[in-house]
């Protein structure tokens, strides 16, 4: 649950229709976890008793006369999911809303053969860093995974209960970094025909593989389709193509989701 968002927030073109049916998902699930869990650590606050978790499968109630420590823990904890379910509701909701499109001028037909060679020559570079960018994103977020399992099982198997906390703390953190990583270091991806960005997941009227004009945009329950490549744009595919002018600006392509 705590890699959720952050394996969605590092894939490309996850604003396309597909991928926003499951961000809507996620939205509300969050919303709705979080807002159940905001009622308990209310309840907790008012009524003064909590549930407290003493292993995986045990549970006892604590009051805050009784037992303030264990209390309090019990009530920060659910204070604490709250936030990070509203959290992650909110960062669904950014990366999946899509962004406005700048209006096109030209379409591929209208540039010359000059213009569409220094279009490709402007690109190649601009492909070269999104690649590298989507490699030390992918790499980082496996070893991320795989130290938040080891911590985690060993904070639930090893480590007193007075640390179970800061490690908990100290996992959502590195999430939070993890996140501002991906947003502050993805590399520009833009067309230099009509400057509109190519990974945003916003398809115009061109297939991203192959430029061509005939091209059927998706709706809520559909894929977008090309009529000319035959081609299903349903998770991974190749940005060759500006989707926005048609603009072919590079012919091996770069993948739109996690898969290179």
């Amino acid at each position: 649950m705590l890699s959720l968002p952050l394996l969605f927030s590092l894939r490309r073109g996850w604003r396309a229709p597909h991928t926003r049916r499951f961000a809507s998902f996620w939205v509300i699930f969050l919303v709705a976890s979080g807002g159940l869990t905001a009622y308990r650590a209310i309840s907790y606050e008012i009524t003064g008793k909590a549930i407290y978790s003493t292993s995986r499968f045990s549970h006892e109630e604590v009051t805050r006369q009784s037992s303030p420590t264990n209390f309090r823990r019990a009530t920060n904890m659910a204070w604490g999911w709250t936030g990070f379910c509203f959290l992650s509701a909110v960062i669904y909701m950014r990366k999946g809303s899509g962004g406005a499109h700048k209006n096109v001028v030209k379409v591929a037909s209208e540039y010359s053969e000059e213009e569409l060679a220094r279009f490709r020559e402007v690109f190649a570079p601009q492909a070269t860093r999104y690649r590298r960018y989507a490699r030390r994103s992918h790499v980082l977020f496996a070893i991320f995974g795989a130290i938040a399992l080891i911590v985690a099982y060993l904070a639930a198997t090893h480590f007193p209960n007075a640390l179970v906390d800061w490690v908990c703390g100290l996992l959502v953190l590195g999430y939070l970094a993890m996140i501002g990583y991906s947003w502050r270091s993805q590399p520009l991806l833009e067309c230099p025909g009509c400057q509109n960005r190519l990974d945003s997941g916003a398809f115009g009227r061109h297939c991203p593989q192959c430029g061509s004009p005939q091209f059927v945009p998706g709706g809520w329950l559909g894929s977008p389709k090309c009529t000319v490549c035959s081609e299903t744009m349903h998770r991974g595919y190749k940005i060759r193509a500006c989707t926005h002018c048609g603009v072919m600006l590079h012919e091996r392509g770069i993948w739109s989701s996690s898969s290179f």
